[in-house]
């Protein structure tokens, strides 16, 4: 999961400077902390809870200079999306397409080793805490761990993992200070585990840059990938049709006015070209069989042209 750059990987490094500016910073400081907390909440609202309890715990003040970063993203966010006439599609994509096919269709649950794994680190953390009666620390990272619901990835428990380490670390003292060798003992061992592991470049491999090669030779600007690398649409120099980007997603192709959007996209844009990664699938599930509206659209009004590695290529057929 260490080689997947989400967003909590933002989030980790957003808490880490919260913590080391620490509880009293000078003005500056305060800006700042005001800036990060916004920026969490844009990127994870969910994590709203979150905020709230470590503003407590970190016995930060709601000054005007707090105040001010806090307001100054929320506002830069809020005038970029009256700009481009977009505030209806952002509350819908938030608000409504989360609660009704989000947290439905994109549930995942962990394995029965995951649950042994996440056990082993946060259950004896909790038992620490408990013994000292720290109960807020124990609330923090309960609600750091929700961002892993309702789709559990061990990459969305990153903020929660750093949490964990900085609020046990000042309760650890020589009663059980004989733990620190095991642990460093286990963190070598699986360093060197993955280590021994090449990832390579799991974005950027040989098949995704070979495509890119071959769509760039093709006349267009417009591009659609179903089950691919995103990273198509920058490496063609392509943008989705009518700048309407539908993420290649079961969940979101389950939602009837997002799938019509796309759909009015492609029509508008018969001369956009349709990428689709055969052998793609998203917990055992074909991708390519769960496009629902957008996928029946295709298959009417496409036809297959080429076929690059595991990708083919669809041209609009004219009628």
């Amino acid at each position: 999961s260490g080689n997947t750059l989400w967003l909590e990987s933002f989030i980790t490094l957003y808490l880490a400077v919260i913590f080391f500016l620490g509880p009293k910073p000078k003005p500056h400081g305060s800006f700042l902390h005001g800036f990060l907390f916004a920026m969490v909440l844009l990127v994870k609202p969910t994590l709203f809870p979150l905020l709230i309890l470590l503003f407590i715990h970190q016995k930060l003040t709601l000054n005007r200079y707090f105040l001010i970063g806090f307001i100054l993203p929320l506002s830069i966010t809020g005038l970029f999306l009256v700009k481009f006439g977009i505030v209806s599609d952002f509350l819908d994509l938030t608000i409504r397409f989360n609660r009704q096919f989000y947290a439905k269709y994109a549930t995942k649950i962990p394995s029965l080793r995951q649950v042994i794994e996440v056990a082993a680190v946060f259950i004896p953390a909790a038992y620490l805490l408990l013994r000292r009666r720290k109960l807020l620390p124990i609330l923090i990272i309960l609600f750091a761990t929700t961002a892993a619901f309702p789709r559990f990835e061990y990459i969305h428990l990153q903020p929660a993992l750093l949490l964990l380490l900085l609020l046990t670390a000042p309760e650890v003292d020589l009663a059980i200070s004989f733990f620190i060798p095991i642990i460093l003992f286990l963190l070598t061992f699986f360093v060197y585990r993955n280590l021994r592991h090449n990832f390579g470049n799991f974005y950027l491999n040989t098949e995704t840059v070979r495509v890119a090669t071959v769509i760039k030779t093709k006349p267009g600007n417009f591009l659609y990938v179903i089950g691919g690398n995103d990273l198509l649409y920058q490496l063609t120099n392509r943008v989705p049709p009518g700048l309407t980007f539908l993420p290649g997603l079961p969940w979101y192709w389950r939602d009837e006015v997002l799938a019509q959007k796309m759909v009015h996209a492609l029509a508008a844009s018969p001369g956009t070209l349709v990428l689709i990664r055969s052998n793609a699938t998203l917990d055992g599930v074909s991708i390519k069989n769960s496009t629902g509206l957008v996928g029946r659209y295709i298959n009417e009004n496409y036809q297959s042209v080429e076929t690059i590695e595991s990708y083919q290529v669809y041209q609009r057929v004219l009628k």
